[in-house]
C-alpha cells in the first residue's frame, strides 16, 4: 500500500477508529491519535477468520446478549436463591 499512513484513536467504549490517512480528505487533530502505518484493508471472509481465531472465546456472552433480545427470554437485573437466579442468569418466561 502506498501513503500508508494514518491515525487511530481509541474511543470511551474501547473502539479503536482511523480517523484520518495520509490521503483521506479528512484531518483530525486530538492528543489521543496515534500515528500508524495501514497494512490491509481486510475482506469480509478475513475478518470472519480473524473472529472464529480470537483468543477468547466470547461465544457464550455473545448469545447471553442474542437470546436476552428474543421474546420469552430475559436477563436478570437481581438475585433470588430460591429460584437459583443471579444477576445476569437468562430465564425463560411465559406472560
Amino acid at each position: 500500500m502506498k501513503n500508508n499512513k494514518g491515525q487511530v484513536q481509541t474511543n470511551n467504549a474501547k473502539i479503536n477508529v482511523l480517523v484520518d490517512t495520509t490521503n483521506s480528505d479528512n484531518r483530525h487533530y486530538h492528543y489521543s491519535n496515534r500515528k500508524v502505518s495501514i497494512v490491509k484493508v481486510l475482506s469480509n471472509d478475513e475478518i470472519i477468520e480473524a473472529w472464529r481465531n480470537r483468543p477468547e472465546n466470547d461465544e457464550l456472552e455473545l448469545a447471553k446478549r442474542w437470546i436476552a433480545k428474543q421474546t420469552g427470554f430475559a436477563t436478570s437485573n437481581c438475585e433470588d436463591e430460591t429460584l437459583n437466579i443471579d444477576y445476569s442468569s437468562i430465564v425463560k418466561f411465559n406472560e
